[in-house]
């Protein structure tokens, strides 16, 4: 019987626990004014973390542009 109870608490527990998380994701994101020409708007994803063995929600955020990069490719 005190198995069966303790089963019973250890899957309440991991619902809610997954409930929760779940939960999360539908948040919504207020996105603020970027500095112009240097910042770019990376948008939320979801991204596997093998630490933990799920996936975890990556909030949207802004991030400097990166450089713009030239190829010179010789011709001969």
């Amino acid at each position: 019987m005190k198995k069966l109870i303790s089963f019973s608490v250890f899957a309440l527990l991991m619902l809610l626990l997954v409930w929760g998380q779940s939960a999360r994701a539908a948040e919504t994101h207020t996105r603020y004014a970027p500095r112009p020409r240097i910042q770019v708007w990376v948008a939320p994803y979801w991204k596997w973390n093998p630490r933990l063995r799920q996936y975890v929600w990556v909030p949207g955020r802004y991030v400097v542009r990166p450089a713009p990069v030239v190829r010179i490719r010789r011709v001969r």
